[in-house]
């Protein structure tokens, strides 16, 4: 299990598609100890993404600040990811970033590019996330966010991805290399699924490009505080 990302904050933003057009805006098997789950359409809230935000909303009217722990799933195996996850939802975690072991995963640093070696090294595969995710839900329904890159949602197809993390139970899809201008057939099959599509703002993105970036985007913005690969820093400015 990796500690939260602490070089990365997340901010929530009330994002509203209208005025969208085109990306402009206008204004190894799972081990037969996990229990049997419940669809990820059972959880609470209209739709999976709406229940993200509603959990979301309740924090920020608290006046609180949010915990999104990130797990590796697979690392070590699917076994123990299961437990981690179930941990950290018992412990508070607010929403939990579930990534998707990827063989090239160019916006990671070190620590999270070596446990996607050893989760996919240890025979993981798209299908265990789903299975992951369905044992999640019966036991916790903390919103699951599935952070991956698109080679694994365009192998798969972008609507059967879209649909099988609906039926996985997770809440949202973050996918760090996919630029806004192609992201619009992910969006609208999230949009199709109930599931939020979380944008990625980074230290460098022009003021201009905000709009563009987030036209669409639900849940919340995924703000990267510092360039470079994830990790461990020295010093922060």
């Amino acid at each position: 299990m990796q500690d939260a990302r602490l070089d990365e904050v997340r901010s929530y933003a009330e994002l509203d598609s209208s005025g969208c057009n085109g990306g402009k805006h206008n204004s190894n098997n799972l081990p037969s100890i996990m229990p049997a789950s419940r669809p990820g359409d059972r959880l609470p809230g209209d739709t999976p993404g709406s229940y993200l935000e509603e959990r979301l909303n309740q924090l920020r009217a608290r006046g609180g600040k949010g915990v999104i722990p990130f797990i590796m799933a697979g690392d070590p195996d699917i076994a123990t990811t299961l437990e981690a996850i179930v941990a950290m939802a018992k412990a508070g975690a607010d929403v939990i970033e579930v990534g998707f072991p990827f063989s090239d995963p160019l916006a990671d640093g070190p620590v999270i590019q070596a446990a996607s070696q050893r989760s996919l090294a240890g025979g993981f595969r798209v299908k265990l996330a789903w299975e992951l995710g369905r044992a999640v839900r019966s036991r916790t329904d903390v919103p699951m966010i599935a952070f991956t890159y698109y080679n694994l949602v365009y192998r798969q197809g972008v609507d059967e991805f879209t649909r099988d993390a609906r039926k996985a139970g997770y809440n949202g899809i973050l996918v760090p290399d996919l630029p806004r201008e192609e992201a619009d057939p992910l969006l609208e099959a999230c949009r199709s699924y109930g599931l939020a599509w979380i944008p990625l703002v980074a230290p460098t993105t022009p003021e201009e490009r905000l709009d563009q970036i987030l036209c669409g985007g639900s849940g919340f913005v995924y703000c990267i505080s510092v360039t470079g690969v994830t990790g461990a820093r020295a010093t922060l400015s």
